[in-house]
């Protein structure tokens, strides 16, 4: 059988050549809790903080329980995250998540043996 034999170094740079090539062109079958990311990082990056349900009322022109239904379901998909620690009365704040990755990151994906310079598949990627 043939076989290819890839280093991390390969696969590092495979990475970061065609991650973002791969994750934009699965955007046309992107979920609307993507789009709450995308609409979460637009409006944090502009007024320069965390975003609530107030901030996405006002820029999407839609209701406070459509809001807060978008940021309640954007944060269990993991693609917002809570930017303050929840506390009785305060507003909840969101930051967008990490952007999605379409090749996994080759820190996670490999490790590197101790007292060698040999780098090996982590278990967790094995057989797969």
């Amino acid at each position: 059988m043939n076989r290819l034999e890839v280093d991390f170094a390969d696969f590092a740079i495979a990475a970061l050549i065609f991650d973002h090539v791969f994750v934009e062109s699965l955007r046309s079958t992107k979920s609307p809790n993507a789009y709450t990311r995308d609409d979460v990082a637009r409006l944090s990056n502009k007024k320069k903080r965390p975003v609530g349900t107030k901030d996405l009322v006002r820029d999407l022109r839609i209701s406070k329980d459509q809001a807060s239904g978008k940021l309640r379901r954007a944060a269990a998909a993991g693609t917002i995250v809570r930017a303050n620690k929840p506390e009785k009365g305060n507003r909840k704040l969101f930051l967008p998540g990490p952007a999605p990755r379409f090749v996994p990151d080759p820190e996670k994906l490999f490790h590197k043996d101790e007292g060698t310079d040999s780098i090996y598949p982590s278990d967790k990627w094995r057989n797969r």
